[in-house]
């Protein structure tokens, strides 16, 4: 695996452009042009892919016909990735996270995403609410989080600044004793009868993480893979 520093030494945008042209001027090949910091190149021309064909296809650039906007980019912000920065020396850590989510000094990542009880990129399998028949969500709490993941969701919400930064979450699993398999792995589904208590779950997660962690939550899938097992 590339560490971040080998990722980010050439932090770059490569535009390909296709040629948008009557099909008289197909045939010719792409132009790359790259914009980076630590080179000069400020939206340059360079040298494109070795290797590389000729457009086979018409490429047509309609410019009033518009889709999705892209909102931002960014990582996610697991148990595990919070781990093993925690391995770092505090200083080297801090760098980590500012080459991603500083908007001056890093790639000025403005997304991240991170999960509702744990994930597959956890120490662990644990919830929010582990204790069982508790549909009134009596002992739920964020605790399980406080260790790793909370301390590194805020480290990042202070690089990125509280107004750029922008926090998806998203649940692997509901807690095992929702669930017709009792464990929070290896498939099952949430029994019916849990259905209430599930979504009470989410929104209590999303207004704990606003009122008690000043984390806003900007977006939320209700369920992460939701054909895996």
């Amino acid at each position: 695996m590339k560490t971040p520093a080998r990722i980010l030494r050439r932090q770059w945008i490569a535009v390909l452009s296709f040629l948008c042209a009557p099909p008289a001027f197909f045939g010719q090949t792409w132009t790359v042009y790259e914009t980076a910091r630590d080179n000069g190149h400020t939206l340059s021309e360079v040298q494109g892919p070795a290797g590389v064909a000729p457009a086979a296809v018409p490429i047509v650039c309609d410019p009033a016909l518009k889709f999705q906007a892209i909102e931002g980019f960014g990582g996610a912000l697991t148990e595990s990735s919070a781990w093993v920065l925690g391995q770092l020396p505090p200083d080297r850590r801090a760098e980590v996270l500012r080459r991603y989510y500083d908007p001056r000094s890093g790639l000025g990542y403005t997304l991240a995403r991170t999960h509702i009880n744990s994930c597959d990129f956890s120490l662990g399998s644990w919830a929010l609410d582990p204790v069982a028949g508790d549909t009134a969500l009596a002992r739920f709490s964020l605790d399980p989080m406080r260790k790793w993941v909370l301390p590194l969701i805020h480290d990042v919400q202070s690089i990125a600044g509280a107004d750029n930064f922008h926090l998806l979450a998203s649940p692997w699993s509901p807690p095992s004793w929702m669930k017709t398999n009792g464990r929070m792995t290896y498939g099952g589904a949430l029994r019916p009868e849990c259905r209430q208590a599930w979504a009470d779950y989410l929104v209590r997660f999303i207004r704990e993480m606003d009122s008690q962690e000043h984390v806003p939550v900007w977006a939320l899938t209700v369920q992460n893979e939701p054909q895996a097992t």
